[in-house]
């Protein structure tokens, strides 16, 4: 009763079965499974990959803005130096 149940094993006197147009022979359904897993975790890694390059060219971006701004801060603060320092230097002197 039990080995009526079971699938019958792949002997090799049995011709080599064909799946699908792929032409594949005699692959189990482990190697199917994992073979989709293979691919699944390549996927994964793609994802991963593209989520970090994507991550890291946004850090890149805000970095960018930063650097910019703070030149834009330290030029307008040079120039408000030089305002004030032209302003304070210059004294006309009084000759009595």
């Amino acid at each position: 009763m039990l080995r009526s149940t079971l699938p019958p094993c792949a002997c090799p006197d049995q011709p080599p079965k064909q799946l699908g147009f792929l032409g594949l022979e005699n692959i189990d359904w482990k190697a199917r499974v994992f073979g989709n897993l293979s691919l699944m975790t390549l996927l994964g890694y793609f994802a991963l990959a593209s989520l970090v390059w994507h991550i890291f060219l946004r850090t890149k971006d805000v970095h960018d803005a930063r650097k910019t701004l703070l030149e834009r801060e330290r030029s307008r603060h040079r120039a408000e130096l030089r305002r004030i320092k032209a302003e304070y230097s210059y004294r006309p002197q009084l000759r009595f």
